[in-house]
């Protein structure tokens, strides 16, 4: 029996990374994917890229989304400029703040899954992140709905994939020492470059 598809979103940072070994422990086919959204480096993509060589991971995707264009966010711009949006202004989030980013990418990996028949998508939020905007729980609800309208699961009951975060209880410290028990290799990882505060998934 082919072991079971899952969708594994890749950041680079220690959660993706958590993230992986957890779903390669419990044997699933991991198909990592990576999002590069403009962010003012390439470090994170050249991480995802080592823990993919690492898992020997098969199949992995980097979709590229031109977020800047309508955000000031200092993630989303390749020179970190210091500029806010009005809009993030008006919402007082932090200039790392890009609207709706979690969204964004769970659409893209719903869009992958169905493609490739995973029936599993997970994403690293942890404790922190589903305190914030655009929280997991936000984001769920949602993309429920964009189950039941945008996919195959609208006229059948054979494509009915699963978001999971398995860390969402986990705080920073207890992600550490899971990374350790899994003998992660955080050395890869680039967490700790950036500060993302409101909860995005390159942690």
């Amino acid at each position: 029996m082919k072991p079971e598809k899952v969708i594994v979103l890749l950041s680079g940072g220690l959660n993706s990374a958590v993230t992986t070994a957890l779903a390669l422990k419990q044997n699933y086919e991991v198909i990592a994917l990576s999002i590069y959204y403009g962010q003012g480096h390439a470090r994170e993509l050249r991480a995802a890229q080592l823990l993919v060589d690492h898992y020997a991971i098969e199949q992995y995707f980097i979709s590229s989304v031109d977020m800047h264009l309508w955000t000031g966010s200092t993630l989303a711009h390749s020179n970190h400029a210091s500029s806010i949006s009005a809009m993030a202004m008006d919402q007082q989030a932090s200039p790392l703040y890009v609207p709706n980013r979690n969204m964004i990418f769970l659409s893209i990996a719903l869009s992958l899954a169905e493609a490739k028949g995973a029936k599993r998508i997970y994403i690293g939020l942890d404790q922190r992140g589903n305190a914030v905007h655009d929280c997991y729980y936000t984001a769920r609800r949602a993309l429920d709905k964009m189950l039941e309208l945008s996919t195959g699961s609208w006229f059948t009951q054979d494509f009915t994939p699963l978001v999971e975060t398995p860390l969402l209880n986990h705080s920073k410290l207890d992600i550490v020492k899971l990374a350790v028990n899994l003998d992660v290799p955080i050395d890869l990882t680039c967490t700790g470059q950036v500060i993302q505060p409101d909860g995005g998934l390159a942690m």
